[in-house]
């Protein structure tokens, strides 16, 4: 369970930032399970202005499209609905409310809200949460999202 990881957090998350840029494929699935794991802990742990939690699920997202672009064949399946379902509906509900939060944050900083380039990262996300939601009957849920 995951609740023994709370207290190696913050070194989980040094690790995390010690992983680097490399394109091995190993390294790049490493690398994203590391920051779901990462994703889930700071739900709780993370600094709630700081968004932890999504940022950690952008990163991976990356990592999952870098391992798709590798043709590496092992980790598709877990690639295909960037795995948000599986860590479960309070994740989902939290990451959900991150997302509103950087939305808005975004649009404060300068981007054009009717421009979806500035959000391509965020509607990502927003088109597997919106299905998890309604397959879920959270339909108020992704409604507001």
């Amino acid at each position: 369970p995951l609740k023994f990881l709370r207290p190696k957090y913050e070194t989980l998350k040094e690790y995390y930032g010690t992983i680097g840029d490399s394109e091995e494929s190993e390294v790049v699935f490493l690398r994203a399970r590391l920051g779901d794991v990462l994703a889930v802990l700071a739900m709780t742990l993370g600094k709630h202005d700081e968004r932890e939690s999504l940022n950690f699920k952008l990163k991976g997202a990356k990592d999952y499209e870098s391992l798709a672009k590798m043709g590496d064949t092992t980790t598709t399946a877990t690639t295909d609905d960037n795995n948000l379902g599986s860590w479960g509906h309070e994740f989902i509900r939290s990451l959900a409310g991150e997302i509103g939060q950087e939305y808005n944050a975004r649009v404060l900083a300068g981007a054009d809200p009717d421009d979806d380039a500035a959000f391509a990262d965020l509607l990502g996300m927003v088109d597997v949460i919106v299905p998890f939601n309604v397959e879920h009957n959270a339909e108020a849920e992704a409604i507001d999202l």
